[in-house]
């Protein structure tokens, strides 16, 4: 009994503090039994035995007759009765004729028989009774307004029960450090109590001398708590970040701890105050760790790093990050050390110092073959951002991305395609894509139930476009015109990102393939021109005005210029810098027309008066614009 009372002080206390509520206890069979514990003593084993209590043996040999407390009593019990009122009351309503009489008695005989052969019945059904059946049995009881003892001995039934509950504890235990403060602060406003029991969280993890037990206790509270945004709230109000930072050991630190750090760092408030502390050099110094753990999450927090330039991480850290991911001795350092690379990539010095370790970019380039999705969209996010001129490796690298797009999954799709246009625009990459299968596979994918891409799907095409890789006329008349499904304004797919993609690539067919001028003027393309140019994004007004110049050369469609009044807004654009180009093009082709020359005329004159008031109209749009 010691023992158990032991524990029952200990849930008592817990239930005190506040880290048992009616929320964390999911099971309503814990919820009533744990309150049934707490409201009363545990009795003793001589005064259990003293007190009367209801065994089988007893409810068989007095099932007959009625219980004292009906409230308490089972479903199961009273069925019996209401046969006999029934039977009563038919008895009652017949004639006192012999044969009714004996059905009467008859009925009689069967009822007893029945209620002889419950007994029996009953014990058949207990057999067949399953564990849940028997608990919600407890549960009845234990809500009833009468306090009766629980079946069997209370002294066996407290330790099984305090057993199972203790188990369940360590579940509730686990989710309740961080699940308690993220409910407190947002469904009340006692915001210093919950932080002083965030600190008090923190204050006994620093104090305690057991390394074995401080490892635990930070993983199981410190570590799900920083993953979740208000509970971080928290955290980062009382400092725990810099707490945890001051309990590394510099010079032999802990894996877990570093884990944590790791972590906090995903947050950008936490990233910055850590970054003083939990420095670059010291974390050059962990990536040269023995420890395979160290060198992980020393990636893992440099790669956090990466995501803000203005922490400054310097250049030496990146052959160090090479190494462990031309290493190949652990997968999630290598992974993490790419993540850090892709981010570093960015940055032209680093990007130089990159494409100046050919391992490295083998590295890379093998992570391609992967069959982790994740380490494929991540090579392909890496070279994306080494895209430049001094690349070395064009046609290994152009052929497996083009294999990679194959992937079914929307995330190496992406990162692929996007890599892909990257190059395209390079010149220096033009030879590598012609003879590939590039049009084949990037086709269906303007299709594609991935906004994202379909973007970068048509972005690849503007490029291929604006260096004449794609000779295949059908399938750029085809592709114009799902360009023009794209910047249409009605359209219930629309999307503002594809739409400016679509524009620019529009405006690269227009200007170099003469056949689709023709298909273009037949679907009334300049009518969903104008309304981009009238209502669509702002970045899709300069691709929108070399889609008129480009279609300014196809002479039979000059008079729906006029129609639809678009000499008006390109005069407008010959006083602006962005636009003056194609607008100076198109009004050329369109002079050709004598009507056109006249009104190009009249609205230039009118326009060069009004420049003063043009200009300063045009720098005010442009301020809202870039808002």
């Amino acid at each position: 009994m010691a023992a158990l009372a032991e524990k029952a002080a200990l849930l008592t206390r817990l239930n005190e503090q506040k880290f048992l509520t009616t929320r964390e206890r999911r099971d309503a069979k814990i919820l009533s039994e744990y309150q049934f514990l707490l409201d009363r003593p545990l009795a003793e084993p001589s005064e259990a035995k003293g007190k009367k209590v209801k065994s089988k043996s007893e409810d068989e040999e007095v099932e007959g007759e009625t219980p004292e407390n009906p409230d308490t009593e089972k479903e199961t019990d009273t069925e019996p009765e209401t046969e006999t009122e029934t039977a009563t009351e038919k008895e009652n309503e017949k004639d006192s004729d012999a044969d009714e009489t004996e059905k009467s008695e008859n009925e009689k005989e069967v009822h007893e028989s029945k209620e002889d052969e419950q007994g029996a019945d009953t014990e058949k059904e207990e057999e067949k009774e399953t564990d849940t059946e028997k608990s919600s049995d407890t549960k009845e009881e234990s809500e009833a307004d009468t306090q009766e003892e629980p079946e069997g001995d209370t002294d066996t039934y407290a330790k099984n029960y305090l057993d199972e509950l203790s188990a369940h504890l360590k579940e509730v235990l686990q989710q309740n450090m961080f699940e308690l403060p993220v409910r407190l602060v947002s469904e009340t406003k006692e915001t210093a109590d919950h932080l002083a029991k965030v600190q008090d969280l923190l204050d006994s993890i620093k104090n305690e001398p057991d390394m074995v037990a401080r490892e635990r206790s930070m993983r199981n509270n410190i570590a799900p708590l920083v993953q979740h945004e208000e509970a971080m709230l928290l955290f980062e109000e009382v400092g725990g970040e810099k707490q945890v930072a001051a309990m590394l050991n510099a010079e032999d630190p802990q894996p877990y701890l570093l884990g944590i750090i790791a972590s906090l760092t995903y947050h950008k408030k936490s990233r910055r105050s850590l970054f003083p502390t939990v420095h670059c050099d010291l974390l050059i110094g962990y990536l040269c760790s023995t420890v395979p753990k160290v060198r992980e999450y020393a990636a893992h927090i440099l790669a956090n790093y990466s995501y803000e330039m203005r922490l400054g991480i310097r250049d030496s850290v990146v052959p160090l990050l090479s190494n462990l991911l031309v290493s190949h001795e652990e997968e999630q350092q290598g992974f993490q050390a790419l993540r850090c690379l892709t981010n570093l990539a960015i940055e032209e010095t680093h990007r130089k110092k990159l494409l100046q370790l050919p391992e490295c970019i083998a590295s890379i380039l093998m992570l391609l073959k992967s069959s982790y999705v994740e380490l494929q969209a991540q090579g392909a996010w890496a070279l994306a951002n080494l895209a430049s001129p001094a690349f070395s490796h064009g046609a290994e690298t152009v052929s497996s991305l083009i294999n990679l797009a194959k992937s079914p999954n929307a995330t190496v799709q992406f990162h692929s395609i996007r890599a892909l246009a990257n190059y395209a625009c390079l010149s220096e990459f033009t030879q590598f894509f012609k003879g590939t299968k590039i049009l084949e596979i990037l086709k269906p994918l303007l299709e594609s139930p991935d906004t994202s891409v379909q973007e970068e799907t048509v972005r690849c095409f503007s490029q291929l476009m604006s260096k004449g890789v794609v000779k295949d006329l059908s399938f750029t008349k085809s592709l114009a015109l799902t360009c023009v499904a794209m910047i249409d304004l009605d359209n219930d797919l629309y999307d503002e990102r594809i739409c400016v993609q679509a524009a620019w690539c529009l405006a690269y067919i227009t200007n170099s393939v003469s056949e689709c001028r023709s298909t273009l003027y037949e679907k009334e393309a300049l009518q969903y021109i104008l309304s981009l140019l009238e209502e669509g994004p702002t970045e899709a007004r300069v691709p929108a005005v070399w889609c008129l110049c480009g279609l300014s050369e196809y002479s039979p469609i000059h008079h729906r210029y006029r129609d639809l009044d678009l000499i008006r807004p390109l005069v407008q654009y010959l006083f602006q810098l962005q636009f003056k180009e194609p607008a100076t093009k198109a009004l050329a082709n369109l002079a050709a027309d004598e009507k056109n020359r006249r009104l190009i005329g009249q609205f230039y004159s009118k326009f060069a008066v009004q420049e003063p008031l043009i200009m300063a109209r045009v720098a005010k749009d442009t301020r809202g614009g870039s808002k």
